[in-house]
């Protein structure tokens, strides 16, 4: 008998310093704008402009992110890896509410060409090492992170 479960993705987001960086050339350039156009109310129209670019960068993360996972999982190769490394990590949540507890693994896999890959992801999941792993993956993004999906762990019995 063999039994599936599903693997979830760490949601958190990572944000490079070039990222940071344009987000503040985009607001500083709003608030230039909204300070010629509006002078007398700058304060008030300037906190709404930063606060609706602010919601919409971090919206564009989470749906780039939803969409390159679904063409991973929809359209790529599947694959089975064993889980190399695996290093937990715990994330305090806020008050009430309980832990995320997680583990940064590395899978190890032998693509379409018979090559042996490494893939590490940070995943919401405890995963042992030796453990038997479901992947997808894209042949032409397997040099970059978002290019391999870890979709579940695979147990025969």
């Amino acid at each position: 008998m063999t039994t599936d479960h599903e693997i979830t993705p760490d949601t958190s987001v990572g944000v490079s310093w070039l990222a940071l960086l344009c987000v503040l050339v985009i607001i500083s350039g709003s608030l230039f704008m909204v300070h010629a156009l509006w002078p007398d109310s700058f304060v008030d129209v300037a906190v709404w402009v930063v606060v609706a670019e602010v919601i919409g960068a971090v919206a564009a993360v989470f749906i780039r992110q939803a969409r390159r996972r679904h063409r991973v999982t929809s359209g790529g190769i599947e694959a089975m890896g064993i889980v190399e490394r695996s290093e937990p990590w715990r994330r305090q949540g806020q008050e009430g509410s309980e832990d995320t507890i997680g583990t940064v693994v590395t899978v190890v896999f032998t693509d379409h060409d018979g090559r042996i890959r490494r893939t590490a992801q940070s995943i919401e999941d405890v995963l042992r090492v030796g453990q038997r792993v479901k992947l997808r993956y894209l042949p032409d993004r397997l040099d970059v992170a978002d290019g391999v999906v870890l979709v579940s762990t695979y147990t025969s019995d």
